[in-house]
């Protein structure tokens, strides 16, 4: 393989702890670089809530891009819940961004499940958190949410 990027030879060289004369251009014959373009998609947080209550499902690393590819999401409330409010919400460019909002109406029984794919995925801020919220006023209500996706190393320049 000939590639004519200074920097790829440098992370090369780097990585495999080459020095003096020896260079990447040597041993191409034997160790071929590998670009990975489909990330893993990995469970990034997940969690449940009774009645009126929020909780941190995940925090976005500082140092990683965090992107989120699909959301499952479901609730169940009796009949004396009275209108609820099911929320996940992110920071996504600067801004804090309900996600998904689920509604339930006063004395109904109701139960819901959805779940989201992103296309492309949801960029999520660095060093923020992805939380999971319930609101009502009085409440016999379950709210349970997983949240998928992958992470990826900071590129230079980003």
């Amino acid at each position: 393989m000939q590639h004519y990027n200074t920097s790829i030879t440098e992370d090369m060289n780097r990585i495999l702890n080459l020095k003096g004369g020896e260079s990447t251009t040597e041993i191409n014959d034997v160790i071929q670089p590998v670009i990975i373009l489909d990330p893993e998609i990995v469970l990034l947080g997940s969690g449940t809530l009774t009645n009126a209550s929020s909780q941190n499902l995940f925090n976005t690393s500082a140092f990683k891009d965090t992107y989120i590819t699909t959301l499952q999401f479901a609730f169940i409330k009796d009949i004396t819940s009275t209108s609820t409010l099911m929320t996940i919400s992110a920071i996504i460019k600067g801004v804090s961004v309900n996600i998904i909002r689920v509604p339930s109406i006063t004395l109904t029984v109701h139960s819901g499940q959805v779940e989201m794919v992103f296309q492309p995925p949801l960029k999520i801020d660095r060093g923020t958190s992805v939380s999971l919220i319930s609101n009502t006023n009085v409440a016999n209500i379950l709210t349970a949410a997983s949240v998928f996706g992958y992470t990826r190393e900071i590129t230079k320049g980003v």
